[in-house]
């Protein structure tokens, strides 16, 4: 059984009851051990929020995990509200974007690190990404961001 707690997982260890024999030259013993574990996100962890998406000219740039831009691909680059709302999201995390006036929705791969922004937007999708969930000419839409548990591969 574990219990989350802010950032952190604590395990609970079953209750083990005391072994009990005749023979006195038994040996009881208890191991107790701790796991600390460094991330973990929360299956479900969401942020809402408002997407836009990344312009043209930045394709074939190199990014901030130093993968290229590609415009065509469905990626996207997380803004710092992203980050206060949800805490370090590593590159390569999968998220679902979910658009919240027609439920379409699609999943990217975070890349970028983008800069502040104003207003509350939390990601920057690629062209292509954000065409599946609006028309391009929407600009920004209002999404619901989720967090794919670690690990997860589409």
């Amino acid at each position: 059984m574990s219990i989350f707690v802010g950032r952190k997982y604590f395990f609970q260890a079953p209750q083990i009851e005391p072994f009990k024999s005749s023979d006195p030259n038994t040996l009881t013993a208890v191991a107790i051990i701790s796991v600390e574990v460094k991330r973990q996100i929360p299956k479900g962890a969401s942020a809402t929020g408002f997407a836009g998406y990344l312009r043209d000219g930045l394709d074939e740039k190199t990014t901030g995990s130093g993968i290229k831009y590609d415009k065509n691909a469905y990626i996207a680059s997380k803004l710092p509200a992203l980050k206060e709302a949800l805490g370090d999201i590593h590159f390569g995390t999968y998220a679902t974007v979910i658009n919240l006036v027609d439920d379409k929705f699609v999943i990217v791969k975070i890349i970028d690190q983008g800069s502040r922004t104003s207003g509350d937007r939390i990601i920057n999708l690629s062209r292509i990404a954000f065409e599946e969930i609006a028309p391009i000419y929407a600009g920004i839409v209002r999404v619901r961001v989720e967090l794919m548990p670690e690990g997860y591969r589409p």
